[in-house]
């Protein structure tokens, strides 16, 4: 894709060479202990939803906008490096959250939820209590994340669930 080009040339630009993922907003790459993702959209858009971000998402210390294509800003920030989640954690988010991307939304109650979270429990190693309370604390957030799942939830240093791609989030 053409955008890609116009990214990675930022990238080169900015000495960033550590490439750790790309999707259909940008690229992100390692740098100093953090992560800066440069993407194309709507920036000031992005500023506005940076106000409502809570502990639920992942940290930003820095962002900027840095060119135009076409009718789309180009921009970057700097973020907080976390963790991936452990395979069983995949298979836990995997089940209970939604995938809205692929018109899968999943909603349960309270108690269809530790259900589900018992009986993995017996097979998965995952922190049922952080897990439930993740689940509940998103969804009961007036801030909505448009991508809900496992590869758009990763962990800090304390094992606390974050949502990252901030591109596909809504107020």
């Amino acid at each position: 894709m053409e955008f890609y080009k116009i990214l990675i040339n930022h990238a080169k630009n900015l000495n960033l060479t550590n490439r750790i993922g790309s999707g259909a907003d940008g690229i992100v790459w390692l740098t100093n202990n953090k992560v800066v993702k440069i993407c194309i959209g709507d920036y000031l858009k992005f500023v506005q939803i940076l106000k409502s971000l809570d502990n639920n998402y992942v940290k930003v210390y820095e962002h900027k906008k840095i060119d135009k294509y076409l009718d789309a800003d180009v921009y970057l920030y700097y973020m907080e490096k976390l963790n991936k989640l452990t395979e069983d954690e995949n298979k836990v988010f995997y089940t209970l959250v939604s995938h809205e991307d692929s018109g899968k939304i999943k909603s349960f109650s309270d108690k269809k939820a530790i259900k589900i979270l018992d009986e993995l429990e017996r097979f998965l190693e995952f922190d049922k209590n952080k897990v439930f309370k993740f689940i509940k604390q998103i969804s009961a957030n007036n801030i909505k994340h448009l991508d809900i799942c496992e590869r758009n939830i990763m962990k800090d240093d304390c094992g606390n669930f974050k949502l990252i791609d901030l591109e596909r989030v809504k107020t």
